[in-house]
């Protein structure tokens, strides 16, 4: 078989969707599918969201920087905005997996909650049928119109639910409790001129160990949290309200309307007003086969 051949093989067993409307919630899958992986398939990727894939059969494995964990039929790895993977499909046995990516204000807390972390990014199922199932619901669900993202997104907090159900106990408790507690002053002050040295100080805790804190969970720094905090909020403002963008940027923390943009751009990669343009101009095309994860 033909290079060419080998690749439509492989777009035929791939089935994937992905979200052009992204803003309506605290919790929004970006895109879900699911895959047959031919012998060593292998992919390197850096991704600006979280992206879950559960494992339905055969095996693989997934890699993070020098370290490498197998994963088989009933675990799942995840894979953190930011942070470059390896992930590789096994010589005898490649992998079928489904996924969901998704991002949003909730994302942070739900995954470490979980059991996730960068540290720790594969997790064995107690009950993988209904990690499975809740996974292909969202596909199932697929869809660009409101009530269709709404409904992935109900899909996903459901899994979360059973993942946070399944999750231990970990010895670093207190260490979730300060991360939780943090987040928390976040999502009640962000409007507010606050600066990570607020935030250390309510937590009574220096500005290091807020530092290390946030990085042993999310993988990022209590600054980037809070910036991608702000800016996810303009985006839902942007896209389902009449504000001005530069009421907007004042209403999610900023003080000066240019530096909002500045920080906009660097998290989106576009401009607010070019991200409003959009949200009002996009069509809903369901977009499948053939598409990377």
């Amino acid at each position: 078989m033909n290079q060419t051949s080998s690749n439509r093989a492989v777009a035929r067993n791939e089935n994937s969707f992905f979200n052009t409307s992204m803003s309506l919630s605290s919790l929004t899958v970006y895109r879900t599918g699911y895959k047959q992986c031919p012998k060593n398939q292998h992919r390197c990727k850096v991704r600006d969201f979280y992206l879950i894939h559960y494992v339905i059969k055969g095996k693989g494995v997934l890699k993070i920087d020098t370290k490498e964990y197998p994963v088989s039929a009933g675990e799942s790895y995840m894979m953190f905005p930011g942070i470059p993977v390896d992930y590789t499909a096994d010589s005898e046995n490649p992998w079928e997996f489904c996924w969901v990516g998704f991002n949003g204000n909730d994302a942070k807390l739900l995954v470490a909650a979980s059991g996730f972390s960068v540290s720790n990014p594969v997790l064995r199922h107690g009950d993988s049928k209904v990690v499975h199932d809740c996974i292909m619901s969202i596909y199932e669900a697929r869809g660009n119109a409101r009530d269709t993202i709404v409904r992935m997104s109900a899909y996903l907090y459901l899994l979360f639910a059973q993942l946070i159900k399944e999750a231990p106990q970990r010895p670093e408790r207190n260490s979730e409790v300060l991360f939780q507690d943090a987040c928390a002053y976040i999502s009640r002050n962000y409007k507010k001129d606050i600066s990570i040295e607020d935030i250390s100080s309510a937590m009574n805790v220096s500005r290091s160990n807020l530092y290390r804190n946030f990085i042993e969970f999310i993988g990022v720094s209590p600054k980037q949290h809070l910036a991608e905090f702000r800016i996810h909020t303009a985006c839902k403002m942007l896209a389902n309200t009449s504000m001005s963008v530069k009421e907007i940027s004042t209403e999610v923390g900023f003080k000066n309307p240019q530096h909002f943009d500045v920080v906009f751009k660097k998290v989106m990669g576009i401009s607010p007003t070019d991200f409003r343009t959009n949200k009002n101009t996009e069509k809903s095309p369901m977009k499948q086969g053939g598409i990377d994860k």
